[in-house]
């Protein structure tokens, strides 16, 4: 008995109510009621359920009457008659595209307590005209919040008594009296064509505080009045939104010549200084010289009184760079061309990414005395360099405390004078030496940072006598490549107050190296290492004993490497794979192939065979049969299988394959899917090579001689008989989802007939025929791509009509359609984008989106082409300008 898997009944009630929540009131009754007991007493106790009305015969008025009053949301795609007097308790009503006899339905009576309302309109009939009376004349004292969508509204002569708890609105209508009889209203949504006159008769609101102004039309008004008119009938505003449509070819740039924006905006020179300065922080300094220099002499005294400027320099010094150089204090420089650091005397960083001679000459304290921070990650000239580097360690720059220098070499008089100012240093150099010699001329240094880059031997007996140095964090790292052993021991002396920490070198003993190290740095605190140490394979290595020696060493942990060496690290990010949690490695293994997955680590250990076994649901993709010596490891827990081309392969041998594509496939691979995929769920086939063989195949899938297969991709697929379309398969119940691609122009009439529970069609073809008027509509087809691989777009809008007619009930809806210009361009002006079709045949239709392919389109003047996207797009919008949900997106080569 597996104790860890509950049935549905043995989960708690809080636990149902949650799954409850996310069913549709008509599926939580078919799929639950009458049950059992328990299930019944739980639906009957819930509230604030929602339905979605399609059809009478579909939904819920099969169900008792014990629910309608649970009701709270109910949203109406159907135009049949409802008796809405059924949802005593609703709350939420929307409706699509109603009838006049829903629409007068819409009453107090029937909803006493409503207090959302959503109704799509097409234009406004005498029902609308008595539904906006009811609505803001108080005919729905709960109502706060309406959203009216329609073409065309209530004309503004008409007058209505308040509404006074409506607060939130969303209308396309222009009508005055709608603010004059909403005086609490606080947010309103305007979603016009234009905004016209009709606006005047506007009276001042002062509850308004949100506003969201839509304007769909293209071409602008003229007539700032209407804007001046609407925004000073609302002097409250605190927030305001507004979208415009524009054409691509004019510029952005005319909003600002309108004066209704300046007078509803403050003016830039109205901000107070304080908020200028804190504009500038974000601004560049190329834009504040450009946007805001010399504007005015209040701007000019803002900017010059900026302090703590900073510059990256890509370039030679520029206007700007002049401009602000007193107040610059730090430069980052990323350009070997020259640039003159004179102007720049107040800088306090300066970061030379690629150092050249000119630039190294001009580090001089004469020329920079405020120095702070220098870093020099590359120096294209070696003597220049070291030269500066004599002058940093011998107090040249009083100021400076902290600096990166590229390399560092051993001075030739071996001494440099004392450093006093000098905190932090981090250097390459190929000498060791010069880490005594540094700590003896940097007397205040607290962090010292060195990458030694060859081979030298510490000279013990020339070591300074250096007592009590205040070094608080020390860095050593020796090239990973480089097996030398320094001396680094003898050090540790001259640091005794070290705090932290960072060794990564070779030692001949890891075990002394620490033990000294937590013996001379009484106030260690962090120790971070990468040391390998060349080992007696016989000696036993205690990590526990290590880890005890100090508390700073809690954390180290070591690799055994081949050589008989081993590496003792702190970092977590070197640690070997086998130190992974299993969960990781699980997530690991998902992104290899599985034989190159077992190729690489079957036999390793038991605990990797261990995961490699517990996988399952694995992808597999065939090129060969050359590397299948592990399949039969794991043949039986693949769940995805991919063949290319003609590589023969045994579907048997992978009994528990649920998705398979093959690529380019002939007879013998495709013939092992007639015999032994009954069991497939998904499956691709994708340009096959042997036509009869594939004719067969197509028979047997739209004949259900796949059962389990719910989604299919096929190319090249033809319907057996052309004059018995309809006849030449069986039907296949399960199939939900299909992806074609077919010269055959009217084999969607065979598909459709094949598959009544098709939910998903993609749907690519090189000709669309009439589709026969005795085809019988799909009930269930929701969703579909169409694609229409041919330049010459069929000028019978009766193909189209005849092609939807058979799929009445899409909700979503993408057409792909390819062109050329200017060969094709008045076809396209002329082209109504199949909105009469659509409109007619397509009344579910939610969502649509037309892809428009242009091809050749250089042929055009930049210009001219951007003209005439415009006027395309003008087109679509025209034609659908009340369906918000469905777009043109054009794209070209």
């Amino acid at each position: 008995m597996i104790k860890n898997l509950s049935i549905l009944e043995s989960l708690p009630n809080e636990i149902l109510f949650d799954l409850y929540g996310y069913f549709d009131a008509h599926e939580l009754y078919k799929s639950f009621y009458n049950l059992n007991s328990r299930f019944n007493y739980l639906l009957k106790s819930l509230s604030n359920l929602s339905i979605h009305f399609r059809s009478l015969n579909t939904h819920l008025f099969y169900h008792p009457m014990i629910f309608f009053s649970q009701i709270r949301t109910l949203s109406i795609y159907s135009q049949e008659n409802i008796n809405f007097h059924q949802f005593p308790n609703l709350r939420s009503l929307i409706i699509w595209s109603p009838t006049d006899e829903q629409i007068f339905q819409i009453n107090k009576e029937s909803f006493p307590s409503i207090e959302y309302l959503c109704v799509s309109f097409s234009i406004a009939k005498p029902s609308i005209c008595s539904l906006y009376q009811k609505i803001f004349s108080d005919g729905f004292p709960s109502l706060k919040s309406c959203y009216l969508c329609g073409c065309e509204s209530p004309k503004n002569s008409i007058q209505w008594s308040q509404s006074p708890n409506l607060q939130y609105l969303h209308t396309t209508s222009n009508n005055s009296s709608i603010l004059n009889s909403s005086p609490n209203l606080y947010s309103l949504t305007l979603d016009l064509l234009i905004l016209d006159d009709l606006l005047i008769n506007f009276k001042p609101h002062f509850n308004l505080k949100r506003l969201e102004l839509i304007i769909n039309s293209i071409i602008w008004l003229h007539d700032e009045n209407n804007f001046e008119i609407l925004f000073s009938s609302l002097p409250n505003i605190e927030r305001l939104s507004f979208h415009k449509t524009f054409s691509i070819i004019n510029s952005i740039d005319i909003l600002f010549n309108y004066n209704w924006l300046s007078n509803m905006i403050t003016s830039l020179e109205d901000l107070s200084n304080e908020v200028f300065l804190e504009v500038f922080d974000y601004v560049k300094i190329h834009d504040l010289s450009y946007g805001f220099l010399n504007l005015n002499k209040r701007l000019n005294q803002l900017i010059r009184s900026l302090k703590n400027l900073s510059l990256i320099i890509k370039k030679e010094n520029t206007y700007e760079s002049i401009a602000f150089s007193q107040q610059m204090i730090r430069i980052v420089v990323v350009t070997l061309a020259n640039i003159e650091l004179n102007p720049f005397s107040n800088l306090r960083s300066l970061t030379l990414n690629m150092a050249n001679e000119n630039h190294l000459k001009q580090i001089r304290s004469d020329v920079l005395p405020d120095l702070v921070y220098l870093s020099i990650p590359i120096s294209f000239d070696f003597q220049l360099t070291k030269q500066l580097a004599s002058e940093i360690f011998s107090n040249c720059f009083t100021s400076l405390r902290y600096t990166d220098l590229r390399i560092v070499n051993m001075p030739d008089f071996l001494s440099w004078s004392q450093c006093s100012s000098l905190r932090s240093i981090h250097l390459f150099s190929p000498n060791i030496n010069i880490i005594p010699l540094i700590l003896q001329t940097c007397t205040q240094l607290t962090y010292f940072g060195i990458r030694i880059t060859n081979e030298h031997r510490l000279k013990i007996f020339s070591l300074p006598n250096i007592s009590n140095h205040p070094l608080k964090e020390f860095i050593f790292i020796q090239p990973r490549n480089s097996t030398f052993i320094f001396d680094i021991e003898s050090i540790f002396p001259l640091i005794p107050n070290l705090k932290r920490l960072d060794l990564q070198l070779y030692t001949t003993s890891f075990i002394d190296l620490i033990e000294l190290i937590s013996k001379s740095f009484h106030n260690l605190i962090c120790f971070n290492c990468y040391i390998m140490e060349y080992r007696n394979k016989d000696e036993i290595i205690d990590i526990y004993k290590i880890r005890n020696i100090h508390s700073s060493y809690f954390n180290i942990q070591y690799i055994l490497r081949e050589h008989d060496s081993c590496l003792y690290t702190t970092h977590q990010n070197l640690i070997r794979l086998e130190n992974l949690p299993n969960e990781l490695l699980i997530d690991i293994f998902k992104y290899l192939d599985i034989r190159r997955l077992y190729r690489s680590f079957y036999n390793l250990n038991d605990r990797i065979n261990n995961l490699l076994e517990s996988l399952n649901q694995l992808y597999l993709v065939i090129w060969s049969l050359k590397d299948d010596h592990y399949d039969d490891l794991f043949a039986s827990r693949v769940h995805t299988l991919i063949v290319h081309f003609n590589v023969s392969y045994n579907l048997s041998r992978y009994n528990n394959v649920r998705h398979l594509v093959l690529f380019h496939s002939k007879h013998d691979q495709i013939s092992q899917v007639m015999i032994n995929g009954s069991h497939l769920e998904t499956m691709s086939l994708i340009s096959p090579r042997c036509f009869y063989t594939t004719f067969g195949f197509h028979e047997m899938i739209f004949s259900n001689k796949f059962p389990y297969l719910k989604s299919c991709h096929l190319t090249n697929v033809y319907s057996p008989s052309f004059q018995l379309r309809q006849l030449s398969w069986s039907q296949s119940p399960f199939l939900r989802s299909l992806h074609i691609s077919s010269h055959d122009s009217l084999i969607h009439v065979a598909i459709l007939n094949a598959c009544p529970n098709l939910h998903s069609l993609h749907l690519s073809l090189f000709q669309l025929d009439h589709t026969p008027f005795d085809v019988k509509p799909h009930k269930n087809l929701k969703k579909m791509k169409f694609i229409l691989n041919n330049l010459i777009w069929p000028l019978d809008n009766t193909i189209f009509e005849t092609f939807f007619y058979s799929m009445p009930y899409l909700e979503r809806l993408i057409i792909q359609r390819s062109a050329t210009i200017p060969e094709m361009l008045s076809d396209l002006l002329q082209f109504d984008w199949l909105s009469k079709v659509i409109t007619q045949h397509l009344s579910y239709l939610k969502q649509f989106v037309f892809y428009l392919h242009f091809i050749n389109s250089n042929k055009m003047d930049q210009s001219e082409f951007n003209k005439v996207i415009c006027q395309i797009q003008t087109n679509f919008v025209n034609n659908f300008h009340n369906y918000r949900h469905y777009r043109l997106k054009i794209s070209k080569i």
